[in-house]
C-alpha cells in the first residue's frame, strides 16, 4: 500500500498531466478555428465577396412577387438575405438557380430567405421557368 505523501505525489502529477492535456487541446480548438476562418475569408475573396465592417443595413426597396403582392427588403429584416439579380435567358442565371434551390431547402427554416429578382420579364416567363425547373424559392 502506498503511503499518503506517495497518494499527494501521484495525485498533483495527475492533476498537472490534465491540466496540460487540456491546456492543448484548448490551443489547438483556438488555431484550428483561426484556420477555418482564413479559409473561408479566402474562399469568399477569391469570388470577389467582401465582409463589410461594420455592417451596413442595405436601402429598402419594394417590388411585386410572383403572386402580385408588394414585397420590401425591410420585411425580411433580420434574417439572412441572399439578393439575386437574375434573367431566365442568363446561361449562368439558370446554372446557378439548381444549387440556389438546394441552398433554400437547407436553410428555409432558419431565418434565410432568397430574393431573385428579375426586373425585365413578365412574370408568366418567370412563373413558367420555375414551374419547369422546380424552383420553389421564388
Amino acid at each position: 500500500m502506498m503511503k499518503p505523501r506517495k497518494w499527494i505525489i501521484v495525485g498533483v502529477i495527475l492533476l498537472v498531466a490534465v491540466s496540460l492535456i487540456s491546456l492543448y487541446l484548448y490551443t489547438l480548438s483556438v488555431k484550428m478555428k483561426k484556420v477555418e476562418e482564413e479559409r473561408y475569408k479566402d474562399f469568399f475573396s477569391s469570388l470577389g465577396i467582401q465582409k463589410i465592417n461594420p455592417p451596413v443595413k442595405a436601402k429598402d426597396f419594394t417590388l411585386e412577387d410572383l403572386k402580385g403582392s408588394a414585397v420590401s427588403l425591410r420585411d425580411f429584416e433580420g434574417k439572412v438575405i441572399f439578393l439575386n439579380f437574375w434573367a431566365t435567358w442568363c446561361p449562368p442565371c439558370r446554372i446557378e438557380m439548381p444549387d440556389m434551390e438546394k441552398l433554400w431547402q437547407k436553410f428555409k427554416d432558419e431565418d434565410f430567405v432568397i430574393l431573385a429578382v428579375d426586373l425585365r420579364e413578365r412574370k408568366d416567363e418567370v412563373s413558367f421557368f420555375c414551374e419547369r425547373e422546380r424552383l420553389y424559392f421564388l
